[in-house]
């Protein structure tokens, strides 16, 4: 029952980071980018996941995954995008597919391993388009599966023992470096990222932070968890009280942080400057990142730092597969019942259809010698055989198809 799923998947681990950026969709457009992207390839379903270091383009149809349907779908993203690039993606059909979705969704593929982050992310991704109608009874029940198995996974193994996302990573060395809480703190970005990250500054009561953001109403809100100011995005340019630290998460696919607003954000001051950049594509200029008095964290750079908590997680890696299976199995006895579901969709008006029958011509000269107490109860014996003739062969149906697959 597997055998419609397609996946196009990008991560960490098969492009660098500077590449994901080119198979983005830019995040003001992603809504009508998405349903121009379905219209465009014809696909019945379609799914699409950006994260930090990943990007996941998930889709129904009975065309095989080739590299050049591959390839046309993507150019659908971005016309630039050439066969070669098809080097950085996975292509991956049917059962493949199915299991990607449920470890991505476990986090057995994620940078730290056991990261709860990408569960959540998963979730939204999913739950934010369902207005846009992109997604249909392969996607709902894959979701049903994919989140039980999760959960699963996190509350049954250890995979989820110490668990250490990149955001968490980031605010770990935060705490390493010689900053206090009345260190000032820019703020770049109010996206889910950077939400952790602010929640972070509040647990350990820095007191003066700056956020700054495309929707002033979201850096205002972020503001509010740590009685910080919130500016739009457009002031940083011209900000002169200085930092400490910046902290940079956005979607834009070009450096925000270029040396000239580096030089306008630290004017006379020579202190070591401290700088997190957990944007993908960077949003911190690579000049300013080598810059002697710039300390200066990429998001690529916790990868080595996860090692450990990789290592203690991998050994949950088998453990997680074997919980994550029987999810897989139960998806494959979900979408066997809904197509007999959907196949019996015409039942009910071809019962109905057989009662007219019998009630206009077959048994109309009969119908028309009872007295109307006898037409009466003939009717609700009609009515509640109706009924009965609808419901029994559904559920039938339903036990044989369980049946099949004890």
């Amino acid at each position: 029952m597997f055998k419609k799923f397609r996946a196009i998947s990008l991560t960490y681990k098969t492009a660098p980071l500077r590449e994901l950026s080119r198979f983005v969709l830019q995040s003001e457009q992603v809504e009508s980018g998405l349903v121009k992207l379905k219209s465009q390839t014809g696909v019945e379903e379609l799914f699409y996941l950006n994260t930090c270091n990943r990007v996941l383009f998930g889709f129904i149809e009975s065309a095989p995954l080739t590299s050049e349907r591959a390839l046309a779908f993507l150019q659908g993203v971005n016309p630039d995008i050439t066969l070669e690039d098809l080097n950085f993606c996975r292509l991956l059909s049917g059962e493949e597919a199915v299991v990607h979705f449920h470890e991505l969704a476990a986090s057995l593929d994620s940078l730290v391993v056991g990261e709860r982050e990408i569960l959540r992310q998963t979730r939204e991704a999913y739950d934010s388009r369902l207005p846009l109608k992109l997604t249909g009874d392969h996607f709902r029940l894959l979701m049903q599966t994919t989140v039980a198995g999760a959960k699963d996974v996190f509350t049954n193994s250890r995979i989820g023992e110490k668990p250490v996302s990149v955001v968490a990573l980031a605010c770990a060395q935060l705490k390493q470096w010689p900053l206090n809480q009345q260190t000032r703190v820019c703020v770049v970005g109010a996206g889910q990222t950077n939400t952790t990250v602010v929640k972070f500054l509040a647990k350990y009561k820095y007191s003066n932070v700056t956020i700054f953001n495309r929707s002033l109403d979201k850096a205002q809100k972020l503001a509010e968890l740590v009685n910080g100011r919130a500016l739009p995005i457009e002031d940083l340019y011209s900000y002169d009280a200085g930092f400490d630290c910046l902290i940079v998460c956005t979607g834009a696919t070009e450096p925000i942080v270029t040396p000239e607003v580096f030089k306008t954000l630290i004017g006379n001051d020579t202190q070591t400057k401290y700088i997190v950049d957990l944007s993908v594509p960077h949003n911190v200029a690579q000049e300013v990142a080598l810059m002697p008095q710039v300390n200066y964290l990429p998001v690529e750079d916790l990868e080595s730092r996860a090692e450990t908590n990789k290592l203690y997680r991998q050994e949950s890696v088998a453990e997680a597969r074997t919980i994550l299976k029987k999810h897989i199995d139960h998806l494959d006895d979900l979408l066997r019942q809904r197509k007999v579901e959907k196949s019996l969709t015409a039942v009910p008006e071809r019962i109905k259809a057989v009662r007219q029958l019998a009630e206009q011509h077959v048994f109309s000269k009969q119908l028309a010698g009872l007295d109307p107490e006898a037409r009466a109860l003939f009717g609700e014996m009609l009515t509640f055989m109706e009924k009965q003739c609808v419901g029994i062969p559904m559920q039938v149906v339903r036990e044989a198809v369980l049946a099949d697959t004890e």
